[in-house]
This record gives C-alpha cells, structure tokens and sequence, in this order.
C-alpha cells in the first residue's frame, strides 16, 4: 500500500504519539509506586485515585498506596478524601505554597514513612489534617 509523502509522516508521527501515551498511562496505573511528580495526587477511598487530574484505580490494594518523587523535589501535593486509606510515602520531597500532604474532613489515613521524606511550606502546615478527620 503507497501512502502519500505527507501522509505516511503524519500517521507515523501519531502512531508514535499514541503508543507513548498508552505506555506513559500503563506505568502509572500498574506501577508499585505513584509518582508524585508528574502531578497533584488526590486519593478518593482505598482503591480510586486522580494523578494530575486523571482518574485511576489502585492495582495493589493490599500494599495500599505508595507514593515517591524519587527524592527529587515537587510543589505537587498529595490529598486524602476517603477513609481506610492506607499511604506509604518513599523517599518524597515536597516543597510548596501550601500543605504538602492535606486530610480532609471525614477522611482517615494510616501513613507509613519510608526511606528519606521531606515536606516544607511557606505559607501553611506541611501537613493539613482538618477537623473532623
């Protein structure tokens, strides 16, 4: 089959697009860890999470989840809306404007720490646990 010039270049072009994408979303949804610097993480109850805005499901729920920047630094934050979460954080480096880690009202969290963490704010708590969490 002939393609012309500028069409056999452009589906290449999004065929690589497409397969790196689905590859990107696979190493996030099936990894052991989540990595805080690719985006804000809100975790939803024990097995939903959103990661930069995107909606995921926890594959592990009985390790619960874990959570790294590679100790590399990030302004991404980490917030707890559901209860019963089960949270590890690895080696996590936040430096940020507000709380690096946030418990919302109604929301209950075991948090295990593991290797080197660091969380600092400027302007807030680096870690926010609301009242009645």
């Amino acid at each position: 089959m002939k393609f012309a010039g500028s069409t056999k270049g452009t589906f290449g072009r999004w065929f690589c697009c497409a397969v790196f994408a689905v590859l990107m979303i696979v190493n996030v949804a099936l990894g052991d860890e989540l990595d805080l610097t690719q985006g804000d993480i809100v975790i939803k109850d024990q097995s939903n999470y959103s990661l930069n805005n995107v909606d995921y499901q926890l594959n592990d729920k009985e390790e619960g989840y874990v959570i790294t920047t590679g100790g590399s630094a990030t302004a991404n934050r980490v917030t707890v809306e559901g209860s019963g979460v089960q949270a590890t954080l690895r080696n996590v480096k936040i430096e940020s404007d507000g709380s690096g880690v946030s418990v919302r009202s109604g929301a209950s969290v075991s948090i295990t720490l593991e290797g080197e963490n660091t969380i600092t704010s400027s302007t807030d708590a680096a870690i926010c646990v609301e009242e009645n969490a």
